[in-house]
């Protein structure tokens, strides 16, 4: 989630006069960010087929509840929207990688997942909740790119499916999601509540990927 992982990236001037809904995201949640992106080794989970199997499947347990907020508050129909990255992707990662069902692999994360979708996202309950959390997850399509990198040079035969993202087309659905922010969030009252969405999930990948044992 920085800007050598998982992190979106800045294309304009952060101190700049009347500056848009996301510059604001990113620099409103900066500090934040580097905290957090301090607190994951991704060393330690891009290191081995085991480790990054546990990554994966951390992925399959928190992200599918957040997914589907975004589309219960947003649920754009345009294709950049029903098509995004998901938490499933990983799920889908995970079954070539460990050769297992979906059916074995839910099962196996099934209580912690359950806990997840009926408390941490709690705090999402307005359109412009779930755009925070959008700005965050598809942001971090861009940084996942180097992490993508990583797994395809420690563990070859590795699926990279979720990491890879949208592969050559990803800057260009990073620029698609941020206009459509920029659009969405007109008021100022609005980015704030985005902003502090953007922090809480910032927050949550610190507690389900900081501190691997």
């Amino acid at each position: 989630m920085s800007d050598s992982s998982e992190a979106p990236q800045p294309d304009s001037d952060s101190n700049a006069v009347g500056a848009t809904p996301t510059v604001r995201l990113r620099e409103e949640t900066a500090e934040l960010h580097r905290e957090v992106e301090q607190s994951i080794d991704w060393s330690y989970y891009l290191r081995d087929a085991h480790r990054y199997a546990k990554f994966l499947r951390q992925i399959s347990t928190f992200l599918p509840a957040a997914d589907q907020k975004i589309d219960q508050l947003l649920g754009k129909p345009e294709p950049w929207f029903k098509d995004r990255r998901k938490g499933k992707w990983a799920l889908e990662d995970l079954q070539l990688l460990t050769d297992q069902s979906e059916t074995e692999i839910l099962h196996k994360i099934a209580d912690s997942a359950k806990s997840i979708t009926g408390m941490s996202y709690a705090w999402v309950q307005t359109p412009q909740d779930a755009a925070g959390v959008l700005y965050v997850l598809e942001g971090s399509t861009m940084g996942a790119m180097h992490l993508c990198k990583s797994v395809s040079r420690n563990i070859p035969f590795a699926p990279v499916g979720y990491l890879a993202a949208y592969g050559d087309q990803t800057p260009s659905r990073w620029k698609t999601t941020k206009a459509w922010l920029d659009q969405f969030l007109v008021e100022p009252h609005h980015v704030g509540q985005a902003v502090q969405a953007a922090k809480q999930m910032f927050l949550f990948y610190r507690e389900q990927l900081g501190g691997p044992s």
